[in-house]
């Protein structure tokens, strides 16, 4: 059977994996070219089907596609709890920022952290500086300030507490530069999205997919997005020019560069690849089994958490499934006939000691729903008047309550805080 190239990921690397040896001798592999990446935590996020937005086309298949390359053995079988795939009505903004921030609280010194967004990117054409956001399955219309988006600041600011504060190792992918109708279209917003990207992120390796005055493609005879396919091809091995059996970035921007703009023509698209051209992230191994095929990853708990939640005693296991209930049913911090709420069945299990390894997950779930419920019920009002029977000062009070469970310290905190300050404005001032 003719063998085919495919590589164990190794992302970003604080120096060269080998020293050039002399002649007649080996190159001595370093700790990094291990066959699996178990300290490699990922963030994946891919949105092709919008609330409000235009949709996309393969978005969501290409974010598949690249957790399926993290879990196989080209990848570096990423082991599947540790990779968070978020997909259309998965990747609402609560979702997304709390795993963004789970990677905060898991990767540590040496830890490798892969965050790749394929979806809408805007910038908010209204304001003097016109911030940059990556749009989320709820982003509104318009006014990205009001919700449902990803800032780049506050991505920003995650990148560099991994790298300088975790002292991990980080690469950022993003693929956010697509055609449709959005709030920034008139002065290329979506096009500019991409210059604050290459920008922002001084401390990681960053992949764009094009220039900030192009268009990325996607079509069915790619089965996907055409920057996708061809990041996962170089990364197996047909970047690897010298045949050294390692890709380094150099060499993977040299392929993408060649390759890209050549497959898109008569169209426009040359990604973007910055970070030390010296870097090696990824090992060519010989392996006669392709790439799985894209399946769905829900986010889920850990199998360390399953054991927590199943070694826990009835009554709290049972707090737990109420929990999730009051959740699917929006009873976050009332629910009707004086039946417990969300809130209630949180503060009876977050302190128990028992569910200490559970207690990560539950916070991200709450605040996660907090904040999505509060950012969809304004954004209705403000928009329909629909929901005019909901009392509106039920909006801050979830700002108020995510804030409250995270913490001053935590890199969220402010930004919880100013969407309580604006709701309660638009509350005084008979917006809502």
């Amino acid at each position: 059977m003719k063998t085919q190239l495919i590589i164990v990921l190794l992302l970003v690397c604080a120096y060269p994996l080998y020293t050039q040896p002399s002649r007649g001798a080996h190159p001595v592999p370093s700790p990094f070219l291990s066959v699996t990446s178990s300290n490699t935590y990922a963030v994946v996020v891919g949105i092709s089907e919008y609330q409000n937005l235009p949709d996309l086309q393969f978005a969501d298949k290409d974010a598949e596609t690249f957790a399926n390359y993290l879990i196989s053995p080209a990848g570096g079988q990423v082991p599947a709890e540790q990779i968070k795939l978020l997909l259309n009505e998965q990747a609402t903004e609560g979702a997304v920022a709390t795993a963004l921030y789970w990677l905060l609280e898991k990767c540590e010194k040496g830890d490798k952290a892969v965050i790749y967004f394929s979806c809408h990117g805007d910038l908010e054409e209204e304001l003097l500086h016109q911030m940059g956001f990556l749009l989320c399955y709820n982003a509104p219309k318009h006014c990205y300030l009001a919700g449902g988006c990803i800032r780049l600041a506050e991505l920003q600011a995650i990148v560099n507490t991994l790298t300088l504060r975790n002292q991990s190792q980080v690469l950022v992918i993003a693929d956010a530069c697509h055609s449709g109708k959005l709030a920034g279209s008139g002065t290329n917003g979506p096009g500019k999205i991409v210059a604050n990207l290459a920008q922002v992120f001084a401390n990681a390796m960053l992949i764009l997919a094009c220039q900030p005055n192009e268009t990325s493609l996607e079509s069915a005879k790619w089965t996907g997005g055409l920057f996708t396919r061809r990041l996962i091809d170089g990364l197996c091995g047909d970047a690897d020019t010298d045949q050294n059996g390692l890709v380094k970035l150099g060499e993977l921007a040299q392929y993408l560069a060649a390759h890209v703009p050549e497959d898109a023509a008569p169209n426009k698209q040359n990604p973007i690849v910055t970070g030390d051209r010296e870097t090696v992230i990824s090992k060519v191994v010989l392996q006669d089994a392709p790439i799985p095929s894209a399946t769905m990853m829900p986010v889920i708990l850990t199998g360390s958490e399953l054991v927590v939640l199943a070694q826990a005693p009835y009554e709290l296991q049972y707090a737990y499934e109420a929990f999730n209930r009051a959740l699917d049913h929006g009873q976050l911090l009332e629910a009707p006939h004086g039946h417990p709420c969300a809130n209630d069945w949180f503060n009876q299990m977050i302190q128990e000691p028992c569910l200490e390894g559970l207690r990560g997950h539950i916070k991200r779930t709450f605040v996660a729903a907090l904040i999505d419920q509060a950012q969809g019920l304004a954004q209705e009002r403000l928009q329909s008047k629909s929901c005019k029977q909901t009392p509106c000062n039920r909006y801050p009070k979830y700002m108020a309550r995510a804030a409250a469970i995270l913490g001053e310290q935590h890199l969220l905190y402010n930004d919880l805080k100013r969407k309580e300050y604006a709701y309660n404005l638009l509350v005084r001032l008979n917006c809502l």
